[in-house]
């Protein structure tokens, strides 16, 4: 017999009885979730951000810009909880909250940031930015 799940926390209940009268009632709770997590980018505010670095040492090394890049996931209800987080395949740690603050590397030109969330039903929201590191 089909079952029709709604979005949510459902209760399946399935009850059997055997020729002699014995009877057995199992029940199991299912959570359809078929909502995408929500990306929030704090920093960079928008995709093309220019930063500018400082003109190479005289040894024309120049060390990598770092970056910190600021955000928060949130898994809308019906949640079945986040369960990764990446920016450009790394995996990123939240807060409690869903908050991330992750430091990064960027290189001279553009730097693309990839940015993708899933949560435990498979359900998964990708958002890319763009900075732009200019001398």
């Amino acid at each position: 017999m089909p079952v029709v799940l709604r979005e949510g926390l459902n209760e399946i209940q399935v009850s059997a009885e055997d020729q002699a009268g014995n009877a057995s009632t199992i029940t199991e709770n299912l959570i359809l979730d078929t909502v995408d997590p929500q990306i929030i980018i704090i920093r960079p505010a928008a995709s093309g951000t220019p930063i500018r670095i400082p003109p190479p040492t005289p040894d024309l090394q120049q060390p990598p810009k770092s970056f910190v890049v600021r955000g928060r996931v949130i898994d809308p209800q019906p949640s079945s909880g986040i369960e990764k987080v990446t920016l450009n395949g790394i995996p990123m740690q939240l807060t409690a909250n869903g908050q991330f603050d992750f430091n990064l590397q960027l290189r001279i030109g553009v730097n693309e940031l990839v940015f993708i969330a899933q949560d435990r039903a498979g359900n998964e929201s990708r958002i890319i930015r763009t900075i732009v590191v200019r001398r």
